[in-house]
């Protein structure tokens, strides 16, 4: 008996299915975990810009700047709505949105308060946040 979405699988044509999901299942992770990649390679670069430039060429800029990181997370979380997730990688969600949060507040703070803008330290605190991105897609590539 063939296999179609009323009736059975015979046993080839579940293994065939059961490979086509695998691929796809396969397909979009790595998606994913290129898009926390490239989102941990991206906040690095943006501190870069952001610490080395000196305060007063970046001001007329600066709420473009702090929605920057902000809509660049969305775009990974809508990467991730395209792709199924079971509970573990879930877990691994929601680890990477706080101590993404946590990391850009406390880089952002660091940044502000204490590094001088235009010199190479002001772009070193941008290695909290990508470094939980670095964390994370390390993780999911193992699930």
């Amino acid at each position: 008996m063939n296999g179609t979405a009323d009736g059975p699988l015979d046993h080839d044509a579940a293994a065939s299915r059961i490979t086509q999901v695998e691929n796809r299942v396969g397909r979009t992770k790595r998606i994913y975990v290129g898009s926390v990649v490239l989102l941990g390679v991206i906040t690095l670069a943006y501190f870069a810009v952001v610490g080395g430039i000196p305060r007063a060429v970046v001001k007329p800029y600066d709420s473009l700047l702090v929605l920057f990181p902000v809509a660049l997370f969305f775009v990974v979380v809508g990467i991730r709505r395209a792709s199924t997730s079971a509970r573990g990688v879930l877990r691994v969600e929601q680890w990477l949105l706080a101590g993404y949060i946590v990391a850009m507040v406390v880089a952002g703070a660091l940044e502000i308060f204490v590094f001088r803008q235009g010199t190479v330290a002001a772009a070193l605190p941008g290695l909290l946040p990508a470094a939980v991105c670095f964390a994370a897609a390390g993780v999911l590539g193992k699930k």
